[in-house]
């Protein structure tokens, strides 16, 4: 073999290695970012799901609130709307 021949295979060996290297190198960074990233969603998701809850809870409360106060209104609307009796005499 020539000296040309060799120089070409060494060069082809050499590219091969650096190219895998290179993409070793770049799934590991991926692997890192997709890492941190899930951390600081979990962490996000944590916050929101308490938040979510709390107007959850405070939601659910208002509505009872509501439900009732329409309760007392109906009863209200129903008294007065309602016909009058006569009044009651009582005879002895």
């Amino acid at each position: 073999m020539s000296l040309e021949m060799h120089t070409t295979l060494v060069t082809a060996a050499v590219l091969l290695i650096s190219l895998a290297g290179g993409f070793g190198w770049m799934i590991h960074r991926m692997d890192a970012s997709e890492i941190r990233l899930a951390t600081r969603i979990e962490a996000v998701d944590e916050g929101l799901s308490r938040r979510i809850e709390a107007v959850d809870a405070k939601l659910s409360e208002q509505i009872f609130d509501a439900r009732q106060d329409l309760t007392d209104v109906k009863v209200s609307v129903a008294r007065r709307e309602s016909p009058s009796r006569p009044p009651l005499i009582l005879a002895r």
